[in-house]
């Protein structure tokens, strides 16, 4: 019975990441299905949920167009502590290089999280967000995640 999902954007430059994107929306639109069939057997749920797409890998779609968040939360502070429990995902950094010749993903995130506080035009280091729809998932104007965050973000619609 969550309020808030955060999962990956619909348009990224992975298959897995879009499947997985698709994979959590449809969670939360059928929670409260009464006849959608779970395994284990789950009640349906009809209370109000917010789903928040993280920005695509280089804040682009596949085509190359921009993506801009309408939330953007400051990680100024936190980037250290981001970088050790990214650098932790030792498969993530093996899989990158052999597969694609990416070797400095850490210093990729700081700076994808550099463009993104720019583009907040308010902090140094952001992350971006786009909420979903709100439509079959909750009432108009519900952001939940702006409640919880709303001393270290701004929103854009």
């Amino acid at each position: 019975q969550p309020q808030i999902v955060l999962t990956h954007a619909p348009l990224d430059y992975m298959e897995d990441h879009q499947n997985a994107a698709r994979l959590a929306v449809s969670a939360a639109f059928t929670r409260g299905m009464p006849g959608f069939v779970t395994s284990p057997p789950l009640a349906s749920y009809d209370g109000p949920v917010a789903v928040y797409h993280a920005q695509p890998h280089g804040n682009r779609t596949p085509l190359g167009e921009l993506v801009e968040p309408t939330h953007y939360v400051d990680v100024s502070s936190l980037v250290e502590r981001k970088r050790e429990l990214l650098a932790a995902h030792a498969s993530q950094d093996q899989w990158l290089g052999a597969s694609q010749g990416i070797s400095a993903y850490l210093e990729t995130m700081v700076e994808l999280n550099r463009q993104v506080g720019q583009l907040s035009g308010q902090f140094e280091l952001a992350e971006g967000w786009r909420q979903h729809l709100h439509l079959g998932f909750s009432p108009a104007g519900f952001d939940p995640l702006r409640d919880a965050l709303d001393s270290v973000m701004v929103v854009r619609q």
